[in-house]
């Protein structure tokens, strides 16, 4: 819910926002602790192809 919230913030529209919080909770939920951005721009590169 974070990321969607903070996606919104930063403008984007709402399919957007929430391929990013798809992205941003599975990259953590494969992490230890909080995902590094570089893991949750890899998943989100491979959900938009």
């Amino acid at each position: 819910v974070a990321a969607f919230l903070a996606s919104k913030l930063n403008g984007e529209d709402d399919q957007t926002a929430l391929k990013k919080s798809v992205a941003m909770g599975s990259a953590t939920a494969f992490s230890y602790g909080i995902a590094e951005q570089e893991a949750v721009d890899i998943l989100y590169k491979e959900m938009v192809k």
